[in-house]
Parts: structure tokens; sequence; C-alpha cells
């Protein structure tokens, strides 16, 4: 990148390429040191961006015009669906969900981190700017890989590392096949992306045996959530943070009673400003809590459990049911993080669910699978078919790619 940065970036954010990070590090610090707005893109992003090149100097960096003044973030983000959104955040509001992880997890503030995934993407970008905000240099696995993360943590002696459950469950499945010797450096897992079931925390547990595991609930336009320490309660993806006020409402907008399932409605000062690429479908009250289609309740200790996501769920025989419980169930019973429940259109218009995973299981697995499934969630909501997918499709981001799985299972 020229090193002839000015402020003549009023309303407008530089927008890096993905794979020029590692030797840009320097200059995201100048960026953030002279409150220059940015993001970083990579090339899937690119395509869906139309981005004109015209108006700028810097080599492979383009602007993005922004309505908002003051130094903001620009982060993107993409569903299981692989549509891409981009979303506006300003700086503050990133310094406090750093300050929030550093009161929750207390590390030092040297701690050296390790980011699995595209930093174009909402975790991975939020590692390096937290990193950077300690004023540590992070190692980047943007391009992953089982072999190159276990050559780095040998030789980096990561403590901190950021990763997604689908690529924790790629270095178990190496860990446990070549007799990989447990990585001690490691202090702090935050994770996040999706839950892990029990039995698969305390394998990762055996591979960084030194480590507390942090999951975090949250999303690109609220940021922290709740975050699940140890203690916290099985079910539950932790308790609510400081400063943020979660609120389980129902559809016209009442409160629920303790306890019970509803819309999840949070307010805190780590929201986004709004979405500049892609659909946006969050809601706003007057009140300043946002809802972005996450369900689920809150406990009399103000643990919060999520339940699913409104636009994450079919109907069948005229019910409505969500797959989220569904999917978890499957991964407790399989100890994967590798299931997708799809739903799929017969010839008949009915909607019909199958279960995909990258194990492939004997005749006598698959009956007392759907039979654990019938038994928690009925008939109607017992898959009919099981596919197996050997090679699990990831999304850059680390999360599995629904849309890649539901072509192959489509008529």
């Amino acid at each position: 990148m020229d090193n002839n940065f000015s402020h003549a970036f009023t309303n407008r954010a530089l927008l890096l390429q993905e794979q020029f990070i590692c030797d840009w590090i320097s200059d995201i610090e100048k960026l953030i040191e002279q409150k220059t707005s940015f993001g970083i893109l990579n090339a899937s992003i690119s395509k869906q961006f139309k981005l004109d090149k015209a108006l700028t100097d810097f080599k492979n960096a383009y602007p993005l015009h922004l309505e908002e003044n003051g130094f903001n973030l620009i982060c993107f983000t993409a569903g299981s669906n692989g549509r891409f959104k981009a979303i506006v955040r300003s700086y503050e509001s990133w310094v406090n969900s750093f300050k929030i992880q550093q009161e929750i997890i207390q590390y030092p503030s040297n701690t050296k981190s390790l980011i699995v995934g595209d930093c174009s993407h909402s975790l991975h970008f939020f590692g390096l700017l937290e990193s950077l905000y300690r004023n540590v240099e992070p190692i980047v696995l943007a391009s992953f890989s089982t072999k190159k993360f276990f050559a780095a943590c040998n030789k980096e002696l990561p403590q901190l590392l950021y990763i997604t459950p689908v690529h924790l469950g790629l270095l178990l499945r190496h860990f446990n096949a070549f007799d990989v010797a447990p990585v001690l450096s490691i202090r702090y897992l935050v994770v996040g992306g999706a839950t892990i079931n029990s039995s698969t925390l305390k394998k990762v547990q055996l591979m960084f045996p030194n480590a507390t595991i942090h999951e975090f609930f949250g999303a690109t336009e609220t940021s922290y959530i709740s975050i699940k320490t140890p203690n916290c309660p099985l079910g539950s993806v932790g308790k609510i943070c400081p400063g943020v006020t979660v609120r389980i409402m129902d559809s016209e907008h009442k409160l629920v009673p303790v306890g019970n399932v509803g819309n999840i409605w949070v307010k805190s000062n780590q929201l986004f400003r709004r979405t500049v690429m892609g659909e946006d479908a969050t809601l706003c009250d007057d009140n300043g809590f946002i809802h972005i289609g996450d369900m689920g309740y809150v406990d009399k200790n103000n643990h919060l459990y999520y339940v699913g996501r409104n636009n994450h769920q079919v109907t069948i025989a005229g019910k409505n049911i969500l797959l989220t419980p569904i999917e978890k169930c499957i991964q407790n019973h399989l100890q994967t993080p590798e299931v997708a429940v799809i739903s799929v259109t017969d010839a008949l218009k009915e909607n019909r669910l199958s279960i995909l995973t990258s194990l492939t299981l004997t005749k006598e697995h698959q009956r007392a699978l759907l039979l654990e499934v019938r038994k928690e969630f009925g008939a109607l909501a017992t898959p009919k078919t099981i596919v197996s997918i050997p090679s699990w499709p990831l999304l850059a981001s680390g999360k599995t790619n629904r849309t890649f799985l539901q072509k192959l299972v489509s008529p």
C-alpha cells in the first residue's frame, strides 16, 4: 500500500484486499492512528461488491462512500447461505467489545494471538483489530490447513486463539488421527460462529490442556451479547455481558415471562450503525433495541439460551419446526459439528428434512440417530434421509456452506 496517507477520506472507507493482509499490518496500524475508516474484503466479496477503483491512488485498496462521519470499521459477514453483507460500526463500538472481552477473559495485554480464518469475515477481523488495539501483531492463518495450524503453534507459541467450531472439528480429527502432541501454549480460546456440544468441548480441552474455552454469542450487528465460560449451564450460550440489555419479546413486541421462548432484542454500546451491502433484515424499536432474527430465552440467573433463528425453520403439515435444536441434538449424538438439517421440497410440494453429515453411518447407527430425534422432537420433525458428505464444505469464514449442501440434496 502507498504510504501517502491523508485525511481526504472523510465520509469514505478504504477496502483492503485480504490476500495482502500479512504485508499490511503496519499500514493498518497507520489507518487506526489516523482514524481512517476501513474494512477488509476477499475475492468472493469483491465479485459481489461493485467498487469504484478510480477514486484512490492506493494499490489494491478501494474506497467506499459512507454517510457516517467519524472513524468507522466496515465488517463483512456471510451467513451459511454464502451471501455477503457489509456492516458499518464505529471504532468506539469495537473498543467497547474489546474491553468486555478483556474484562471477562482477563488475559495480559501482551498476549499473542492466533487467528484461524479469512480476515475479511467478522470473527477474524475482530481478532485482528483486538490484537492491534493491544499493540500485539497477531499470527493470521487466512489459508487454513491442520498442518499449518500445528506448525504455527509449535513455532510461534500463541496464547490466545480465535477460531470457529468447524475449524476446531477439523483440528480434532487431525489431532486424533496423527497422534499430534497437545498444544501447551494456548491459554485462551475465543470460539464463535456456532455452539459446541459438551463432548466435543472435552476433546478440545485435551488438545489444548492449558486453555480456558470461551464461546461467545452475538452477531456482526450486535457484537457480544453473551459469553459462555466453563461455569455456565451446559445448554446456555453464556451469561449476558456487562452493559448489554436483553429483552425476550413475543411477535407483538410484548415481554414474555422468564424462561419462555421469544425473539431476542438487544441494546448495548456495541451495536452497528447500518448495513451498506446485502440484505438487512434487522428490526429496531423506539427504545434503542434491535432484533436480527434470533430466538431464545433467559433464565432467572441472566443466562441466555439460543433456540434458533426465525428464518431457520420450515413448515411441515402445518406445523412450524425450528431446525437449529434438531441439529444440536444430532451434533451431540454424533459428537461432530459437521451436521446440517436441510429442507427439501418433494414432488407433492411438501417439505421433507434430510440430515447431512461428514460421518459415514451404518444402518444401525442411522436407526439409533433417527430414534433419538423422534423421541425428542416427534415424527414430523424427524428427517427422512441421512446423507454422508465426507468432504465437508466450508465458507472462508469457517461456517458450513449450506447453499452447497442444499444443491446436493435438491431434486
